[in-house]
């Protein structure tokens, strides 16, 4: 084969995948190019479908639908304390409760008034708290708008039962903190700095609620928590758990970290490796992350403060400002 020939059967045979990439190219330019027209469109259409039902009257729903007043009267609810106000105050209270949306998670998705909640769901716990609030407001000549922005909160109350978990404080404490944890997670190290802190200023007050939520890409938190459940059956869960946050930083990298730390606080060493082994100690974790996720826990650290939730490493004082709410300070 002469030369030129084999050169230019060369050249052709190079310029085969060369041409078949640059189709591949321009094909995936059209199909972005369809993508995006696609996505222009759907923005449009729904742009036109919100005006349209904006000029009908009818918004697209966001979030729980708005409350639905209630025209309750005073006699109809039978609470002694609102029936033993005066008469301008006792106006007052109604007007709130029967034009505020009810505190709990199961009645604000429905859309009911906080006196809704009163005479439909009695068993609530929440609402005979919100009801002396508003009460003790109403009697002390404070008007509607600020009644009802006091009993306001970013997140409705939802039951958080304490349980046998290991707690800090009286039962009877005004104010409970069920604070989901897992030390590997240095926000929830921080969030737990902040509990301490919270402690420390209100004393008595409050009472502190631990559970456990380990996260599953952290591959020590749920050991660690296993070892607390093990401290704990010795009564030193608070000692172990204060030692085992100190060092949180060590943990991913030192794996005798937790028996170093039950050693240090002075477990005895038989008695925890057989509980670490328990399958109920694990039971107990797991519980916990039951619990968490029913309540919609997705990540770490999450608080209830009296059953309203918290997300996230929050400052001292976004804390003290729901506590001192609940005190009614």
């Amino acid at each position: 084969m002469r030369p030129t020939a084999l050169a230019a059967l060369l050249s052709l045979t190079a310029c085969v995948p060369r041409a078949r990439y640059n189709n591949a190219v321009n094909q995936l330019d059209e199909t972005r190019q369809l993508v995006m027209l696609q996505q222009v469109a759907m923005a449009q259409m729904e742009a036109e479908v919100d005006a349209a039902e904006a000029r009908c009257g009818h918004a697209r729903p966001s979030g729980p639908p708005p409350v639905q007043p209630s025209t309750y009267q005073v006699q109809q609810l039978g609470i002694p304390a609102l029936l033993a106000l005066p008469f301008q105050a006792q106006s007052v209270a109604m007007a709130v409760l029967n034009a505020a949306p009810a505190p709990c998670k199961a009645c604000v998705d429905q859309g009911k008034s906080a006196a809704t909640c009163l005479i439909e769901a009695p068993q609530c716990a929440n609402m005979p708290r919100v009801t002396a609030r508003v009460i003790d407001m109403a009697r002390r000549g404070h008007q509607q708008a600020a009644i009802t922005e006091a009993i306001r909160y970013d997140a409705p109350w939802v039951a958080v039962p304490a349980g046998d978990s290991p707690a800090l404080g009286a039962a009877d404490a005004p104010i409970t903190i069920v604070m989901f944890l897992e030390v590997q997670c240095p926000y929830c190290v921080r969030g737990s700095a902040t509990m301490d802190e919270l402690a420390q200023r209100y004393g008595d007050r409050l009472r502190l609620v631990y559970k456990h939520f380990p996260l599953a890409f952290h591959d020590q938190a749920k050991p660690a928590a296993i070892a607390m459940e093990a401290a704990r059956r010795q009564g030193r869960f608070w000692e172990y758990k204060a030692a085992l946050y100190a060092r949180a930083s060590e943990l991913r990298s030192n794996a005798e970290l937790m028996a170093e730390v039950a050693e240090q606080v002075g477990l005895n060493m038989n008695r925890y490796l057989r509980d670490i082994d328990d399958p109920t100690t694990a039971a107990q974790v797991d519980a916990d992350m039951e619990q968490g996720t029913a309540l919609g826990v997705t990540g770490t650290p999450a608080f209830f403060v009296n059953g309203y939730g918290l997300r996230g490493a929050q400052p001292a004082e976004k804390f003290a400002a729901l506590i001192d709410r609940e005190l009614g300070e």
